[in-house]
């Protein structure tokens, strides 16, 4: 997992695909319009969606496989909790008809929380189990979010 501020994402040299993942989040504002935008074809593409924040309760992990996820609010804050996925008990098995995710329990997790907003993004890898769009201190927020996939075999090291 990374997590850092959007003006240091030149810090991380991970590839072109990376590049054009952050040129495309440096390029929005809060007036974006909600669903998918595609930047490069299914290897690289953005959902923006907004919602407002839920008791962590009501969060289970999610883990993806294909993508790495970059996540970026441009409106209002909300934690995310991270554990190792090694640490987790499945809830919802992988199913890639249904979508790149599985599901799992917070029982038990190891978490690390970290707050989203003020130009924090986290960038999130299959081995990151993590449990987007909490409350923070348990009270809801209306926020904007972006999360940008990017295909895994496109980012160096990876």
């Amino acid at each position: 997992m990374i997590v850092d501020t959007i003006g240091n994402w030149r810090n991380y040299p991970l590839g072109p695909a990376w590049e054009k993942a952050f040129c495309f989040l440096e390029s929005l504002s809060s007036d974006v319009a909600t669903g998918r935008h595609t930047i490069d074809g299914t290897d690289i593409f953005a959902e923006v969606a907004e919602y407002e924040t839920v008791p962590e309760e009501r969060k289970p992990y999610e883990s993806h496989r294909e993508y790495a996820d970059v996540q970026f609010l441009l409106r209002g804050s909300e934690w995310l909790d991270y554990a190792p996925l090694d640490t987790l008990a499945v809830l919802q098995d992988y199913d890639p008809a249904r979508g790149d995710y599985m599901l799992h329990t917070r029982a038990g997790a190891p978490a690390t929380r970290v707050t989203l907003g003020n130009g924090v993004f986290s960038v999130l890898y299959p081995e990151d189990a993590h449990a987007p769009g909490v409350a923070r201190d348990g009270v809801p927020e209306a926020v904007k979010k972006v999360v940008v996939k990017i295909r895994l075999s496109l980012l160096k090291g990876r």
